[in-house]
């Protein structure tokens, strides 16, 4: 498999991507669920914490009322409590039956208990309230200080207890939001560490293998800079650095088949004909000029020289004319 520099990086990147990607749902995930844990603790815990105080206000509002019916002076005074502690008591039922319609199954024994005791604080508070209206208000408050005390106490107890539940719950919930915040803080912090560590290191490894192919590869072309063509780049990656080595071997290697070829030319071998590598090859094709060059000028060389030698040939016949003729005329001038 090619395993390229682009190919490295999109693999670093994916792999990055995929973590921000996985960090990010992680933690919109985990903020859905604290906010509706938090809706559910708002909605439902603190509510119900809210209202079980305010049964436990109207249930002393009742107290209170009943209390002054019977240190009441007027029947309408009398009337008037009455009246009050008969509408707070439809309140209290009202806001009761709500919440106990919506509690749950594992508060529900709390909810039946708390039923028992206000059925029980109603029917002190009714006795109260027939002795008060026939003016028996000297056993009226005997009862309202004694069974009525109790059955408020017991009452006041119970809604004690509810608010006592609910502060669990809120305890409860506060622990469960810490820890699924260590939670995902320890993942989000997970992720980013391996995240940064990959992502180091792909870019360490990438690093080293470009700055090691690009060393290599300035060796040889320093070398080349000062002639020196016996130099090759071995590369085990197989990548665009291994591209650009292939590349520089090939390069090297035809400037020593080109160094060769005018060696040869050098020598006086003019049968060679260097081959250029394209058409943008301007060493090789002036190698190849120079070639047919020197061989036009060895080409005329010697016709130059057969020229000399037949000239030499005809100075020969000449000269040997010139002899033969001057040995004639010493012959003659002998004879005379």
């Amino acid at each position: 498999m090619r395993f390229t520099i682009k190919l490295k990086l999109a693999l670093a990147f994916g792999f990055m991507v995929l973590m921000l990607l996985v960090a990010s749902s992680y933690g919109i995930m985990s903020l859905a669920d604290s906010k509706s844990n938090m809706d559910e603790v708002i909605e439902g815990t603190v509510v119900r914490l809210d209202k079980i105080q305010q049964l436990n206000a109207i249930s002393l509002t009742i107290v209170r009322a009943q209390k002054n019916m019977i240190l009441a002076a007027t029947p309408e005074e009398v009337k008037k409590y009455i009246d009050l502690s008969l509408e707070e008591q439809a309140t209290f039922n009202q806001m009761f039956e709500e919440m106990a319609s919506t509690a749950s199954a594992a508060t529900r024994d709390y909810w039946q208990q708390l039923r028992v005791a206000i059925d029980k604080f109603e029917a002190s508070d009714r006795r109260i309230h027939q002795l008060v209206s026939v003016g028996n208000t000297a056993e009226a408050s005997r009862m309202s200080a004694n069974e009525g005390r109790d059955a408020a106490n017991e009452l006041t107890k119970k809604l004690e207890e509810g608010v006592q539940l609910n502060r669990d719950r809120l305890q409860e919930a506060k622990a469960s939001a810490d820890a699924e915040y260590q939670s995902t803080r320890m993942l989000l912090v997970s992720l980013s560490v391996i995240a940064v560590i990959i992502a180091s290191v792909t870019a360490f490894w990438i690093a080293l293998g470009i700055s090691a192919g690009l060393r290599k590869i300035t060796h040889v072309a320093e070398a080349v800079a000062i002639g020196d063509l016996n130099q090759s780049v071995e590369i085990k990656t197989n990548d665009e650095i291994k591209d650009l080595v292939d590349t520089i071997n090939r390069m090297t290697g035809n400037l020593k088949e080109m160094a060769g070829v005018a060696d040869q030319i050098s020598n006086g071998d003019l049968t060679v004909t260097p081959k250029p590598q394209s058409e943008k090859d301007m060493l090789g094709f002036a190698l190849l000029r120079m070639v047919e060059r020197l061989r036009g000028v060895v080409a005329d060389a010697l016709s130059a020289s057969d020229n000399v030698s037949s000239g030499s040939q005809e100075l020969s016949a000449s000269s040997e004319q010139l002899s033969q003729g001057a040995t004639e005329q010493a012959a003659s001038a002998e004879e005379a």
